[in-house]
């Protein structure tokens, strides 16, 4: 079966103000959970916002928070980093590059 083209890419990061949702005294301060903040959003987003973009909506304007680290239906091993790069700090940074040295972008 052929699929999209895939590239695999490295990120490096050092930032300031992480929410860590896949932390259960985060879920449990937000109102929410795992199964919650796996679930598949597309078809949730159909009707309503889901939960999971109303969470990443209401953390955006909280304009310390740099990003959100949630976990992902994968697996209770797979994570997501959701960076907000118009909230980076002065001393936050982000690269992201590949092997090859094709792809190597910084933010900010």
């Amino acid at each position: 079966m052929k699929g999209p083209p895939r590239i695999l890419l490295t990120i490096e990061y050092d930032l300031q103000a992480v929410v860590d949702m896949t932390e259960s005294a985060a879920q449990y301060l937000l109102g929410t959970s795992v199964a919650e903040l796996s679930a598949p959003w597309r078809a949730l987003n159909a009707d309503l916002p889901a939960a999971t973009q109303v969470l990443g909506s209401v953390v955006h304007e909280l304009s310390t928070i740099e990003a959100l680290r949630v976990p992902l239906a994968r697996g209770p091993s797979t994570d997501n980093l959701a960076i907000f790069p118009d909230r980076l700090h002065l001393t936050s940074t982000v690269r992201v590059f590949d092997d090859s040295g094709l792809i190597d972008a910084r933010l900010p």
